[in-house]
């Protein structure tokens, strides 16, 4: 595991939002009930990952802890693992839901099923992400991920159930585009041209959802595109 010592300013590359083998959509998948299976795919994902450059990674499967541990066994120190999940809160609005790195992953579990999402429970019946109960907005989701000790982020904030995309009352959108418990958004927009809304939330220049501190840009690979993580 990498340390630091002074007081300087260190720079890592991470990748904040990765999805794993494990999910049905990957292509190809893995044999989830196949220990040898799962190691396989998890020390292949860590060289891959250390391959690219990468100092860490966060996983964030949709609603699934299964291959944080798998992940955890497979680095032998050389790569920063922050245990992860993505959330697909009651107003359809996804979050990206990170913990310090030995965070035990009964704390993620305990988070879902407060959720209403319970361990084989993660998808419908016909495949589609589970949305947390109705109780569980963007808002409150990112209430109690704090109580837990994690830390969130608005993933691809301009496309599906993104924040800056789908319907939602303008008064509601600013409020969750400010509060300070959403510690950064993901976008995958590269050039930005005021103007645009989206664009304009991003730059800083909107203002309505104006921050008192300017969105820094960190650029992220994820998904073989350049993903532009910001920090709020």
């Amino acid at each position: 595991m990498m340390t630091f010592s002074g007081t300087s300013a260190h720079f890592l590359r991470c990748d904040l939002q990765t999805h794993s083998p494990l999910e049905p959509e990957f292509t190809p998948g893995v044999d989830h009930k196949s220990a040898s299976a799962v190691k396989d795919a998890a020390k292949r994902f860590v060289d891959a990952a250390v391959d690219a450059g990468l100092d860490a990674i966060a996983v964030t499967d949709h609603n699934s802890t299964a291959f944080i541990e798998p992940l955890r066994s497979a680095t032998a120190g050389r790569l920063v693992i922050f245990p992860g999940i993505e959330v697909s809160a009651a107003d359809g609005y996804h979050v990206l839901c990170l913990f310090d790195p030995d965070t035990p992953i009964k704390t993620l579990q305990s988070l879902l099923i407060k959720l209403g999402i319970e361990g084989g429970k993660e998808r419908q019946p016909d495949g589609a992400v589970r949305l947390a109960d109705a109780r569980w907005t963007f808002g409150e989701v990112l209430n109690e991920v704090d109580m837990c000790g994690g830390i969130c982020i608005a993933p691809h904030v301009r496309r599906d159930n993104g924040l800056l995309r789908s319907a939602m009352a303008g008064e509601i959108r600013v409020r969750n585009w400010l509060t300070p418990l959403l510690l950064g958004v993901e976008d995958d927009r590269i050039e930005l041209k005021p103007g645009r809304f989206a664009d304009d939330c991003m730059l800083n220049t909107r203002d309505s959802y104006r921050h008192s501190v300017a969105i820094r840009s960190l650029v992220d690979h994820h998904a073989s595109a350049r993903t532009y993580c910001s920090v709020l």
